[in-house]
């Protein structure tokens, strides 16, 4: 009996040993999805957080157009490119998706991960897009947000970030501010004493 008793707390202790705990962030994947770059089941998961900055409150003016809020993001492209400036002409195949938010956004920050990527050095690109029938880019200046930092990944799919922290792609994305009206005001000329010409005398008092 006593035999069986060792032989069971063995055991025991043998499988405790084995079983590891992994720490999940909920905060992060509360909210995340996962873009698949490639098929192959091999290759990095590299995170990206985009922060939206709730725009400022502008009084409202006649003919003019108020500035993008979150509500108004109806589906944000996501994409990894090659490119430190953002352009398509770097992009990865298979990282590119349209996430749609037919209600809008509803909290300033987003978090996406792009899974197996492969080895090489890469920026996470972001682009606001509102509801209308053809999608209006309404991210400030009509352009597109890119990662603050960047991430290389080595053959062996180990990853490192540049700067080091946060571990993931950071993107800071700024809606369209308010334009104002354009007010229109007609001024009358009334003819005056002539000016001086080339010839004439000026005396300084």
């Amino acid at each position: 009996m006593k035999k069986v008793l060792l032989l069971l707390s063995a055991t025991l202790v043998f499988s405790c040993s084995q079983s590891t705990t992994t720490t999940v962030d909920k905060a992060v994947r509360t909210d995340s999805s996962v873009i698949k770059v490639q098929d192959s089941k091999r290759g990095a998961d590299l995170s990206v957080k985009i922060d939206l900055p709730s725009s400022f409150t502008t009084k409202a003016s006649v003919n003019g157009t108020p500035a993008k809020q979150l509500v108004d993001v109806k589906s944000l492209v996501v994409y990894l490119t090659t490119d430190s400036a953002g352009s398509l002409t770097g992009l990865v195949a298979g990282s590119q998706n349209t996430f749609s938010y037919p209600s809008g956004l509803t909290n300033g920050s987003k978090y996406y991960t792009f899974s197996n990527v492969p080895a090489g050095t890469y920026y996470a690109v972001a682009v606001a897009y509102d509801g209308s029938t053809t999608p209006l880019n309404i991210v400030k200046g009509g352009g597109l947000a890119v990662s603050s930092n960047m991430a290389t990944v080595n053959s062996s799919f180990a990853y490192t970030f540049n700067p080091v922290s946060p571990a993931n792609f950071t993107i800071t994305l700024q809606l369209a501010d308010a334009v104002g009206a354009q007010l229109d005001s007609a001024v009358t000329v009334v003819a005056g004493s002539p000016l001086p010409g080339n010839n004439s005398t000026v005396n300084a008092q």
